[in-house]
């Protein structure tokens, strides 16, 4: 029979569960991708309500399965348009599919690391107070820079590329 118990161990990727006054061996426990396309991990957390899957009856040989939601741990948004995903350290996810729109909140960095980014959009606005713009390259300069010889748009500048600062 299926138990309902919480998480009181954690060993690598898997998990004792605590069924009352039963505690069970360390049992492995399911994660949403595990093949050749794509692996995934959501770290273990003690306190976490599981399911246990009894294997042929016996609660110790059986399998965790999370994602219950419980009083501490509920969902925040439960639109039936929206997916989202919020971590422990107020970090964010949302992709809404009736307005096709994903929305990161990030509480610290954001880091790309890849051969080749793309971004092809109608407009991008970046609104921050400093933006280093061709690190490792030549300067940038924008037509909205006045020449200091000529007080006219500097001649070579990008006409692309404005500035508001």
């Amino acid at each position: 029979m299926n138990e309902l118990g919480i998480i009181c161990d954690i060993k690598d990727n898997k998990a004792k569960v605590a069924i009352g006054e039963m505690v069970t061996d360390f049992l492995s426990v399911f994660q949403s991708l595990a093949n050749s396309y794509a692996v995934s991990f959501s770290p273990l957390r003690i306190g976490e309500q599981v399911l246990v899957i009894p294997v042929r009856g016996d609660l110790n040989s059986g399998v965790i399965l999370r994602g219950l939601y419980q009083e501490k741990h509920k969902a925040k948004n439960t639109d039936e348009n929206t997916f989202n995903i919020d971590f422990e350290d107020g970090t964010h996810l949302e992709y809404n599919s009736k307005t096709s729109t994903l929305k990161l909140d990030v509480t610290k960095d954001i880091n790309i690391a890849c051969i080749n980014a793309n971004i092809k959009a109608d407009k991008v606005l970046v609104d921050s107070p400093s933006i280093d713009l061709g690190l490792g390259g030549k300067g940038v300069v924008t037509t909205e820079c006045i020449c200091a010889f000529t007080g006219s748009p500097h001649p070579h500048g990008s006409s692309n590329t404005r500035s508001k600062i």
